[in-house]
Formats: structure tokens, sequence, C-alpha cells
């Protein structure tokens, strides 16, 4: 499909299963979170996802940080997917070269 800029993220659960978590649900809980300006989420790989943010000017970054992590997660672990690392990631959120915010997306092949 031309134009889109989330996909469906896909982790192997450890009993065998396959868990897709569309990518509202991801972007929801930073999105709402305070102090957030600008997010990506991407999965780098099966069992990791790594999470750039733009922080408000005001906001403690440490705090933002711990709630994103706390947030996303909560939302992981009730499906089942306690081995998936949640880690910061220094760099900046990325546009395509078309200038489009991807704002959840995934590297990892399928």
């Amino acid at each position: 499909m031309q134009g889109r800029t989330s996909e469906v993220i896909a982790f192997p659960a450890p009993d065998g299963r396959t868990v897709e978590l569309p990518p509202l649900a991801l972007g929801t809980l930073v999105d709402s979170t305070a102090g957030v300006r600008m997010f990506q989420i991407v999965q780098t790989d099966p069992h990791r996802l790594a999470v750039r943010l733009v922080i408000e000017d005001r906001a403690d970054a440490g705090q933002v940080w711990a709630q994103v992590q706390r947030a996303l997660r909560g939302l992981l672990d009730s499906h089942g997917l306690t081995d998936v690392r949640v880690e910061h990631d220094e760099e900046a959120p990325q546009r395509t070269p078309g200038g489009k915010l991807r704002t959840v997306f995934s590297t990892v092949s399928r």
C-alpha cells in the first residue's frame, strides 16, 4: 500500500505464537505522555523496540522516559511479550526522504 506511514509490529512470543500490535496501540501510549514533543518507535530486531524522543523544553527528560518505558512495558507485558526490550535511542526521530515522519515501524524482515 503506498502512502502508508505505519505498519503492524509483529513479535515472537515465548510460547511460539506471533503477537501483532497495531502502531496506534504503541504510538498512543507515547504520544499521550506529558512532555513528549515528537517520537518514533522502531522495531530493530524481533525482541527490541528503540524509542526516539524529542522532549518538551521544560520537561524532565528522565521522568518522561521513565513514563514512556513504563507504558510500553505494560502493553508488551499484557500481551505476554516479557522478553521484548524497550530501549531509549539517543538518535532523533528520522523523516523519510519524502519528509514524512513514520512514528511506528519495523526494520525486521518478515
